[in-house]
C-alpha cells in the first residue's frame, strides 16, 4: 500500500497517510488496513486518508488507489541450448534470447 505514498503526497511533507477498505472508514478514521494487505476482490479500490501531522486536519475523499493483483507468471522450462566446441577450449557463445518466447509462453 505504501508504494503509492510518493505519488499521493507529490513531495509534500508533514502528512500521514492511512488506508481503508471503505469511504466511511476513511472519513471516520476507523478500521484502517496495514501492509502486507491481502485484497478481497480484484481489482479493489482502497481509500486513503491524509492527515496533517501538525493540525490534525484530514481529507479522505480525494484519493483512491485501484489495487489490481496480477497473476504470478508461469514460465515453462525451455529446450536445452546446445553448441559444438569446435576448438575444444571449453567455451561457447549462446544467444539466450532464442528461448525467450518459449519460456514466457505467450504471457
Amino acid at each position: 500500500l505504501e508504494d503509492a505514498s510518493d505519488e499521493i503526497l507529490n513531495g509534500q511533507t508533514g502528512i500521514s497517510l492511512t488506508y481503508y477498505e471503505t469511504q466511511a472508514d476513511a472519513d471516520n478514521g476507523t478500521n484502517s488496513i496495514t501492509s502486507p494487505y491481502t485484497n478481497i476482490v480484484n481489482p479493489q479500490t482502497i481509500f486513503v486518508r491524509a492527515t496533517n501531522d501538525v493540525t490534525g486536519c484530514f481529507v479522505s475523499t480525494t484519493a483512491t488507489i485501484l489495487l489490481r493483483v496480477n497473476p504470478i507468471p508461469s514460465p515453462t522450462a525451455p529446450m536445452d541450448l546446445e553448441e559444438c566446441d569446435d576448438d575444444n577450449d571449453g567455451f561457447a557463445s549462446f544467444d539466450l534470447e532464442e528461448r525467450t518466447l518459449e519460456i514466457i509462453g505467450g504471457e
